[in-house]
């Protein structure tokens, strides 16, 4: 009985926060692929303060379309990578398709920064 009433109240809090995920909250920024790339090159430590875990509409030439990501070029080496996107929203694009999608910034690995739960638009 104890255990039915625990996994309850887990289950309503989770409902009652929204689950797992966090909050993004509201877009910061609104800015190309290279000038949130450049942002981050620039000091690394202001570019997390300000939009790491948030979210931001970026947009940009489309490099490449590779295993259910949109990587938008930034030069020969550098791309952002939009993830999340659905089949839908991937399908109609090409390379050298301008696009534009809002998410929330992630990580910055290997001159490649990624950005999660894209909404394309």
């Amino acid at each position: 009985m104890r255990r039915i009433a625990l996994v309850v109240g887990t289950l309503v809090m989770l409902l009652a926060c929204g689950g797992t995920e966090p909050d993004a909250g509201p877009v910061v920024a609104r800015l190309s692929a290279e000038a949130l790339f450049e942002e981050r090159e620039a000091n690394a430590t202001r570019f997390d303060a300000e939009y790491k875990g948030k979210r931001v509409t970026v947009y940009g030439t489309i490099d490449r379309i590779d295993n259910g990501k949109v990587y938008l070029e930034v030069s020969w080496l550098s791309d952002v990578v939009l993830d999340d996107l659905t089949d839908e929203e991937m399908i109609p694009l090409n390379a050298g398709d301008q696009f534009t999608a809002t998410c929330v910034v992630g990580n910055f690995v290997m001159a490649q920064m990624f950005l999660d739960d894209c909404l394309a638009g």
